[in-house]
């Protein structure tokens, strides 16, 4: 039974892990972070891991009531989220001031507040292929038998956590990391990291354009 468990909390996170992306995603992160004072920035990290954590666990638990009730599919939000991803990525493309400088000693400034949860925690950290992986997780996870189900879905909070815990140390080595090789070097990370995420955008949506083509056009 705990070998059971263990496969299928390793399975989640193989799975979820590299459409998370948290490596990629801590580089893209620290360009909104890397001006902040420390307690201000341990905050921000801290509260997007939250916030990922708290929105992975409501697209695990009632993903399939989400759809039902807007009468969704999974297709339609890959390539909604992929168009999110992608606007937001241009913005950081085109910002040429991607970090923001903290000026008060009082506490965050709104526009670095207001953004945690959009668009940092989403699209960018969970972005719409992380959602539906997760649907998709939770959707074979149902079984005849409460307990099962239940220890399926247990299986796939594990993955989730260790994802986010892993986001959670990236986005403090990639401030370390970019510290160290200047502004301009991590200017040039920072951009790099933007067009990648606009191509995680584009993929996405094309993923979703695929997934309607089958279901619709067949």
């Amino acid at each position: 039974m705990f070998d059971s468990f263990f496969q299928h909390s390793l399975t989640s996170f193989m799975t979820i892990f590299p459409i998370l992306n948290p490596i990629g995603v801590a580089f893209i992160v620290n360009s909104y972070l890397a001006s902040l004072e420390d307690q201000e920035r341990n905050y921000c990290i801290k509260r997007l891991v939250y916030n990922s954590l708290l929105l992975c666990i409501v697209s695990l638990v009632f993903g399939q009531v989400i759809l039902m009730v807007f009468h969704l599919s999974i297709p339609i939000v890959q390539v909604g989220g992929g168009i999110l991803i992608c606007r937001t990525a241009l913005n950081l493309l085109n910002d040429k001031n991607t970090a923001q400088k903290s000026d008060t000693t009082l506490g965050l400034e709104p526009s670095i507040r207001t953004q945690l949860f959009y668009p940092l925690t989403f699209p960018i950290i969970v972005d719409a292929g992380t959602i539906s992986v997760i649907f998709a997780l939770a959707a074979s996870s149902y079984s005849k038998q409460v307990v099962s189900t239940v220890e399926n879905f247990a299986a796939i909070l594990v993955g989730i956590v260790l994802c986010c815990a892993l986001f959670y140390i990236f986005t403090y080595s990639a401030f370390n990391i970019t510290k160290k090789i200047g502004k301009s070097g991590a200017n040039v990370i920072n951009k790099m990291c933007a067009f990648f995420t606009f191509c995680v955008g584009l993929n996405v949506i094309y993923d979703g354009i695929l997934s309607l083509i089958k279901t619709y056009g067949s």
